[in-house]
């Protein structure tokens, strides 16, 4: 599964959520709830999910989420990320019996893995790249809610 979000201004956004109105450049995006669960732990309520199976199928994912994220322009860089960007990919390989593995000849075998990364919000110096209020507080903002969110990412 492909999941991809930000954090804006302690706020959380799909970055792969169809938008309100089509083709306009800061549409309105549902804002996301973290909530937390007994069985699973933190959690996003309501984020997209995408089965993929090659990596033409991520990378186009990655290009549409990276179209839809909060970005400025600074003295050091035309478009520098206002957020900070998860994005979360689980792997599944499934090995079928008789494989040529070494392991569980009988049996098939299916290995699981959870990937996350992430992308912090434009780190440039405040003095060198002229930035001031609001986005250097968005900056600031953000900071404290990559600590608090979750960091299992969960279902």
């Amino acid at each position: 599964m492909f999941r991809y979000y930000e954090i804006y201004n302690e706020r959380v956004f799909d970055l792969l959520a169809r938008r309100e109105t089509k083709g306009k450049k800061g549409a309105k995006v549902p804002l996301l709830k973290v909530r937390e669960s007994p069985a699973v732990g933190p959690y996003i309520q309501g984020i997209t999910s995408f089965a993929v199976e090659n990596t033409n199928a991520i990378h186009q994912l990655i290009a549409q989420g990276q179209a839809n994220r909060h970005v400025g322009a600074t003295a050091m860089n035309a478009e520098s990320s206002r957020s900070h960007a998860v994005l979360m990919l689980n792997v599944t390989q499934k090995i079928k019996a008789g494989a040529n593995t070494g392991e569980f000849a009988d049996e098939d075998l299916e290995k699981t893995s959870k990937l996350n990364l992430v992308d912090l919000a434009g780190s440039e110096r405040q003095n060198k790249s002229q930035v001031s209020a609001p986005p250097a507080t968005e900056l600031c903002d953000a900071s404290p809610t990559v600590g608090n969110h979750p960091s299992q990412h969960g279902q």
